[in-house]
């Protein structure tokens, strides 16, 4: 036991020499004279922009004005920003990461533009002055990139129809390198718009944007964009406007126009359905007018039901809708039509149809009847003598025969009966009808013979 401890003793005290000796080291790791002044923790938007300040010290001698600086990340030893030569430095970083401090006055200040998650890490500083090198590796700079967020419209909540609002859009702090720019996009007539700047005591600035405008019942629902463009980026936020507002006129189901009518035949039922745009909903009830009064009446979600209609359910009817922002009204007529009226004239209808088409029957009859008597008492037409007669037309001949008492010799005499006088002696008549026998066509006409026969 006594024999190891010096053992122990000896080799700390040789670890602890060999500490004490190493040139240039303090305690605390680093070179006595050599100090980074920088920001352990910086967070950083990606797409946006960021100036990070940096002060270095050296021991006594002085730097000069070609002493290199450079940042390069830890763990993938990548260059991103050197303040002479360009060659070095990543093709990720190149163009992004600038040195802008002044690095022989001890300033190692550098800039990081249209930041990227990839350049979330540890950084680490060192400068080349010939053969005056040194790297800060205990004072080490950690990147953390955040997600790039919209801009910020103020006030979001309801909006009146007709009442003018006042909205705000505002960024997020940039560097004054990459400061926001702001514009809207919406259906909404804006009226005014003003753009300022805020800068805060680290240097960022935070823009904001002022729109005036007088939203109207067409803008409920609408869209309004705030879009925010930074150096080589953009973003945007968008809020629907919630626009509040008094009833329109209600809507009748089966009527659109003012003072509609509705017929209802009597002993059946009836049904009136309203309806009302507004914003927040309306409520809506229904009343019968009489006379100067209004008579309110037992309705539920603007619907009014009738079971049995009567005659007393007939008149106008108002249909009411209302919100905290006004009201609004309709009215509609109710006619009832009675069955047993519309029977009585139904039949009178039938009836005096009916008398009328016996009376045409009558007069129809009354008039066959007279044209049927005239046409029995007119006599034939008489038979013109100069009429040639044709072999088809026939004429009756007459042949009287006369008998005498006195010895002389008989004869026979052809005439018209018309024409015969009627003597003393008796006369004896035969008719001879040849109407229906068939004619026959002589080749040549042949005369007419007559005899005259005497009897003694």
């Amino acid at each position: 036991m006594w024999h190891m401890q010096p053992q122990i003793f000896q080799h700390g005290f040789v670890v602890l020499f060999f500490l004490l000796s190493l040139p240039g080291k303090g305690a605390d790791g680093q070179t006595p004279g050599y100090t980074l002044s920088v920001q352990s923790l910086v967070s950083v938007t990606s797409g946006l922009c960021v100036e990070i300040p940096c002060k270095f010290t050296f021991d006594t001698r002085t730097l000069s004005t070609n002493v290199t600086g450079i940042w390069h990340k830890k763990m993938t030893q990548d260059i991103v920003a050197a303040s002479t030569d360009a060659s070095i430095v990543s093709e990720r970083t190149k163009g992004r990461f600038r040195l802008t401090g002044k690095l022989h006055e001890g300033d190692c200040s550098f800039s990081i533009s249209n930041v990227q998650k990839g350049d979330q890490g540890k950084y680490e500083f060192r400068f080349e002055d010939g053969g005056h090198k040194y790297s800060y590796r205990w004072n080490m700079l950690y990147v953390i990139v955040t997600n790039l967020r919209g801009p910020t419209i103020s006030p979001v909540g309801k909006l009146i129809a007709g009442k003018q609002i006042t909205l705000t859009c505002q960024s997020l702090p940039a560097s004054q390198g990459c400061k926001g720019n702001i514009t809207w996009e919406g259906t909404i007539n804006i009226q005014t718009t003003s753009n300022s700047e805020i800068m805060d005591r680290s240097g960022k600035v935070t823009s904001n944007s002022v729109i005036r405008f007088t939203p109207s019942q067409r803008d409920h629902k609408s869209s309004l964009t705030c879009t925010v463009t930074y150096s080589g980026v953009s973003t945007y936020s968008s809020i629907s406007l919630n626009v509040e507002y008094a009833p329109r006129s209600p809507s009748i189901l089966n009527c659109t126009s003012a003072g509609c009518l509705v017929e209802v035949i009597d002993g059946t039922s009836l049904s009136l359905l309203c309806s009302a745009e507004s914003h927040p909903p309306a409520n809506l009830s229904w009343a019968k007018k009489s006379h100067n009064n209004i008579i309110p009446l037992n309705s539920s979600s603007g619907r009014l039901d009738v079971s049995h209609v009567t005659i007393d359910n007939g008149g106008d009817y108002m249909c009411q809708a209302t919100n905290t922002h006004g009201n609004s009204t309709a009215l509609i007529r109710v006619v009832i039509i009675s069955l047993k009226h519309h029977t009585i004239n139904l039949n009178g209808l039938m009836f005096g149809g009916i008398f009328i088409l016996l009376l045409a029957a009558v007069a129809l009859l009354a008039l066959l009847a007279v044209k049927y008597k005239k046409n029995k008492r007119s006599p034939p037409e008489p038979v013109e003598e100069s009429k040639s007669l044709s072999p088809n037309n026939y004429e009756v001949v007459y042949f009287n025969i006369n008998r005498k008492t006195s010895d002389d010799e008989p004869y026979m005499d052809v005439s018209s009966p018309n024409e015969c006088k009627i003597p003393d002696e008796d006369l004896q008549y035969v008719t001879l009808d040849i109407s229906k026998l068939k004619p026959k066509r002589s080749p040549e006409p042949e005369d007419t013979l007559y005899s005259e026969v005497k009897r003694n």
